[in-house]
């Protein structure tokens, strides 16, 4: 079919300083319903650096790296994180 296909790109998103696990629970579920409200992705995995327990990073695939990064961007803004960093690659 000569259809144009969107290629997947992986993402991170790492957030500095969440103190708490239910914390970084509660970021990776809203994180997790606002890429699919948004259609931006989907999140593969998370966790806790390992030479930086303070760092918590959640993986995810995207066609989108803009509407993904957007998706994220607005739920730092909802749960008052500001310390936090979005990465495609």
């Amino acid at each position: 079919m000569g259809g144009r296909r969107n290629s997947i790109i992986e993402g991170v998103a790492y957030f500095f300083a969440l103190k708490t696990v239910r914390r970084m629970h509660e970021t990776k579920e809203v994180v997790e319903a606002a890429l699919r409200a948004a259609k931006s992705g989907r999140v593969i995995d998370s966790g806790t650096s390992f030479f930086d327990k303070g760092t918590y990073s959640i993986e995810f695939e995207t066609c989108s790296p803009e509407a993904a990064r957007e998706s994220i961007e607005r739920v730092c803004a909802l749960k008052r994180i500001s310390n936090y960093e979005v990465v495609c690659e």
